[in-house]
């Protein structure tokens, strides 16, 4: 696996960043962080199975966008989700 900072990407990568999937009973959701470039960051909410977000949040700093993860992760484990997986590492640019 190749690990770069998030300084090493171009202005047009498409990276996540962080990625919790989160279940609770038969249900099973992601909540994650995306980088588009440098400067672009969006907080995703996706129900197993959805065709789109429920939730997506814009940010300009990865703090701020990690910051929201965090709570967002906070409430959905308050509301009896559990954490089922997590990636911290940058995974490879999206080719889509």
């Amino acid at each position: 696996m190749t690990h770069r900072r998030l300084s090493s990407l171009s202005p047009t990568d498409d990276r996540c960043v962080l990625r919790w999937v989160l279940q609770r009973g038969s249900d099973a959701l992601t909540c994650e962080v995306d980088a588009h470039g440098r400067r672009s960051f969006d907080l995703q909410v996706i129900l197993d199975g959805a065709r789109s977000p429920a939730l997506t949040e814009h940010f300009d700093s990865p703090v701020a966008a990690v910051e929201r993860h965090a709570e967002v992760a906070t409430l959905l484990r308050d509301a009896g989700w559990v954490v089922t997986t997590h990636t911290t590492q940058p995974s490879a640019p999206s080719t889509a």
